[in-house]
């Protein structure tokens, strides 16, 4: 299980008419991950669950109050450290999940290729 909590603070200005928006948001999410197939060194799968809610502490009109989030994912190791993940999320605009319809769902793909280290070392033992 792995907790994040944050606090920050959204500014959004438009350039044509000089007009800005601001807030102080409270984000939290709360994620499960469970490694399996683990069987070579360096090389596994991780299934994802996450929940994110977004809330906001003080602000202007105008900028989403309350979000949440349900993500699912999976990622796969290669070798020397990299790995891809494809991640599934349902986002809503309103913190409570399981009443109302989801208002979005974003598919995302990432790959997380090694740099540095990992690779000057391969090169050496070839």
């Amino acid at each position: 299980m792995q907790y994040y909590g944050r606090l920050e603070e959204r500014l959004d200005y438009n350039i044509e008419t000089w007009d800005s928006l601001n807030s102080l948001r409270v984000r939290f999410r709360i994620r499960s991950i469970y490694q399996f197939n683990a069987y070579r060194k360096g090389r596994y799968y991780r299934a994802m669950l996450s929940w994110e809610g977004f809330y906001t502490v003080e602000g202007t009109a105008g900028q989403i109050n309350e979000k949440s989030s349900l993500t699912l994912g999976l990622e796969r190791s290669y070798s020397y450290n990299q790995r891809g993940r494809v991640e599934i999320t349902w986002q809503r605009q309103d913190l409570d999940l399981w009443n109302k319809e989801y208002s979005d769902i974003y598919l995302s793909l990432s790959y997380y290729p090694a740099w540095g280290d990992a690779y000057r070392n391969r090169v050496k033992e070839e």
